[in-house]
Parts: C-alpha cells; sequence; structure tokens
C-alpha cells in the first residue's frame, strides 16, 4: 500500500467517525462508549490477524507472550490514556476549544518526536507547514463554533487534551520504533481491546454503568459503523507506522485532514451545520500546509 494513500484512507475514516460518534453518545457516555467501540473493533480484527501476518494461531500466541508488556503500553498508550485524557479534558473546557486541541495533534507529536528521537529530523518548510497547519485548525474550529467561557478549571482539561496528544505521539514511536519485529495487525487488535477495556474501566466508575443491552437501532448501527472504522483505520496506520523509512512526523502530518473531513461530513449529515467563510478559510490553510508537506517531502527524496 502507498504510504500517502493509506494515511489520507485511515484520516478519511477518522473524519467519519465524528459524526457517528455523535449519534452514539446520545444514548451511553462517551468513555463507555469509546470502550465497548475499540473492545468490539480489537476482537473482529482477531480473525484476521494470522492471515495478514502469515503466522498460526500458536506461533501469534507466543510471540503476544514474550511480548505482553510491551502490547499492553502500547493498547494503554494509543487506545486507552489518549481517549481517556481527551474526553476528560472536554469535561473541563468548551467543545470547540477541545476539538481545537485536538486537531492540532501533528504539531504535538513533531515537538515530541523532535525531543526523544534524533531519527525525526524536521526542515525548515515542514515547520512551516506544521505552523500553516495548526493555523488551519484553529481558523477551521473557530468557523463552526465559538470558544465559549472557560471556567477556573479550564488549565486542568487543556493541560489532559495536550497530554493525550502526548501520549499518542509517545505510542506512535514505540509502534515505529519496534524492533521485536510484532506483528502490525496483532499490535493493532491487541491495542483496541486493551484500550477499550482501559476506557471501560475508567468509564463505568466514573460515569456510571449504562447497559449497552436495549438501546434504539441507531445506537447499534452507530455502534457497527464506529467499529469497522476503528478496525480498519488502526490497521492501516499500525502498518504504515512499521514500514521502513517512515517518519512518525510526517505520517501524523496527514491527520490535519482529519478536522477539514470531519467539518465536510458534519455538514453533509447533521441537521444544523453550515459551512462559513472563516471555515472555508480554515481548510484553505490546511490544503495549504498538505502541499507544503508534499513539495518538501518530494525535494528530499
Amino acid at each position: 500500500m502507498n504510504v500517502t494513500f493509506g494515511a489520507i484512507a485511515a484520516c478519511t475514516l477518522w473524519a467519519g467517525a465524528f459524526v457517528f460518534i455523535k449519534i452514539g453518545v446520545q444514548w451511553m457516555p462517551p468513555l463507555q462508549f469509546a470502550g465497548w467501540r475499540f473492545l468490539v473493533s480489537g476482537l473482529a480484527l482477531a480473525p484476521w490477524v494470522p492471515r495478514a501476518s502469515g503466522s498460526t494461531w500458536e506461533e501469534l500466541r507466543l510471540v503476544a507472550k514474550r511480548h505482553v508488556w510491551l502490547l499492553l503500553l502500547m493498547g494503554l498508550m494509543q487506545i486507552g490514556l489518549k481517549y481517556a485524557f481527551f474526553y476528560l479534558g472536554l469535561a473541563f473546557v468548551p467543545a470547540a476549544l477541545g476539538a481545537m486541541l485536538s486537531g492540532a495533534g501533528p504539531v504535538v507529536v513533531a515537538l515530541v518526536a523532535r525531543s526523544v528521537s534524533r531519527e525525526e529530523s524536521i526542515s525548515r518548510k515542514m515547520w512551516g507547514a506544521i505552523v500553516l497547519g495548526g493555523m488551519g485548525v484553529a481558523v477551521l474550529t473557530l468557523g463552526r463554533q465559538r470558544i465559549g467561557a472557560l471556567s477556573d478549571y479550564a488549565p486542568v482539561g487543556i493541560a489532559l487534551i495536550i497530554l493525550s496528544n502526548v501520549v499518542s505521539a509517545l505510542g506512535d514511536l514505540a509502534v515505529s520504533k519496534d524492533r521485536k519485529g510484532l506483528p502490525p495487525m496483532l499490535i493493532a487488535s491487541a491495542s483496541l481491546v486493551v484500550g477499550g477495556l482501559g476506557l471501560l474501566a475508567v468509564g463505568i466508575p466514573t460515569e456510571g454503568w449504562r447497559s449497552p443491552v436495549g438501546e434504539p437501532l441507531e445506537f447499534y448501527a452507530s455502534l457497527v459503523a464506529l467499529c469497522c472504522i476503528s478496525s480498519i483505520g488502526f490497521a492501516i496506520w499500525f502498518t504504515l507506522l512499521k514500514r521502513p523509512f517512515v517518519r512518525v512526523v510526517t505520517l501524523n502530518f496527514w491527520k490535519f485532514l482529519i478536522p477539514l473531513l470531519g467539518s465536510v461530513f458534519a455538514w453533509i449529515a447533521m441537521p444544523g451545520e453550515r459551512p462559513t467563510v472563516v471555515a472555508l478559510l480554515g481548510m484553505l490553510l490546511i490544503v495549504g500546509a498538505l502541499m507544503l508537506l508534499s513539495r518538501d517531502a518530494r525535494q528530499s527524496q
């Protein structure tokens, strides 16, 4: 699979998730809904792991047993802690600010990767593209909704959402730099299961138990859609991260597409969502950043 095509495909899938999340959380609190989503996604992906990795179940069992702590760490960083920090942070800040901070994830990834890995060099053009993309996310978010008043606990929420991005960056680096030869599909399936269980462990005591049984058809339709999005999206993403010479910073740069495409999907599918001039300006900035990245990548080849 071409790296650029795979990154765009994964980000397009994740962008479409926002519409279904808005539907699902009408009947279930966000942490528990995310927990069930990732747990089921990981279990659904498991039967495909032997075929994708070219290994038998027994071989995979031995690999998983040998590296169980690494798989647990990856699952907690990529799914469990990342989404727990994000949803907990949203409780302290307006949704628009949370979306802006989350959408600026590639900026945090660049800073973290540059700090902890010498292999993740960043050119001046790429820094320019990163800043331009971050500005685009901010303008796009402000064009869709106002920030609103901040509470006294807003700094806590901001710190939690930034920490969510930091944990995600460290998780991507852990997968990319893995020298144990773990199959990417095994990492994806295990991470989704571990992360889903972790979110349920946090969500049930903090939100109160909500049974997934007996909900309306819309709830299950959104859950099935999100499970497909998560399993396919993370399988693609982890496969790309394990590719030789794929840099975490460059790959994560494509995540600027998520708020852009998420806005487009919301305008199409959600009643009351309409494009604004400011939001369209933010989109143009993101597109400009992606074009700058592509030019820098071609020149470095």
